[in-house]
């Protein structure tokens, strides 16, 4: 069971809603919809219901397979960090970071789970989705010198994971020859 009136909260400027507690299926379903409606289209509100996704409820969400015309969390995502991306014009430097912060917190969480599995791991495809979409070096390079040091960690930290991914998966590719 689980509790999705946090992100209801998020979504709704913290109006009160009651708690919902549902199956994992229930909830994508309910977190799929919402990110239907055309609040979302807005970066704030987004920036709002990312912060407050459980965690655990980050890699099913990515992993949701994508219906025609309609938008996945990982395009979400993406417009959110391209929004907030090192030279991007239009945000206040508190915000920038505050959606920053969002997103990498998001990546860091989906890549972090396959080391310390709680709930269900990420496929390879999707780690290798979130090398190419989000964390490429060209992006995060400039991550790492940001001024602000929780970026500088968690980018580096994104990609430090997903670099040890990536060897690890490597010497099993050789061990299974």
């Amino acid at each position: 069971m689980r509790n999705i009136s946090g992100i209801f909260k998020a979504v709704c400027g913290g109006s009160s809603w009651r708690v919902i507690d549902a199956p994992m299926a229930v909830d994508l379903k309910a977190l799929s919809w919402l990110l239907q409606r055309p609040l979302m289209a807005e970066n704030d509100n987004i920036q709002k219901f990312m912060a407050g996704i459980p965690g655990e409820t980050l890699i099913p969400l990515m992993n949701a397979p994508k219906d025609p015309g309609k938008i996945t969390f990982s395009e979400h995502l993406s417009a959110l960090l391209r929004s907030c991306a090192p030279g991007t014009v239009g945000l206040g430097k508190d915000m920038r970071r505050s959606r920053l912060l969002v997103c990498l917190n998001a990546l860091h969480h989906i890549v972090k789970a396959t080391f310390l599995p709680c709930g269900d791991l990420p496929s390879p495809t999707l780690l290798s989705n979130v090398r190419v979409k989000f964390a490429s070096m060209e992006t995060m390079q400039e991550l790492w010198t940001d001024i602000d040091p929780a970026i500088r960690v968690a980018s580096r930290s994104i990609c430090a994971l997903l670099a040890r991914y990536s060897s690890y998966a490597q010497i099993g590719a050789r061990t299974r020859r």
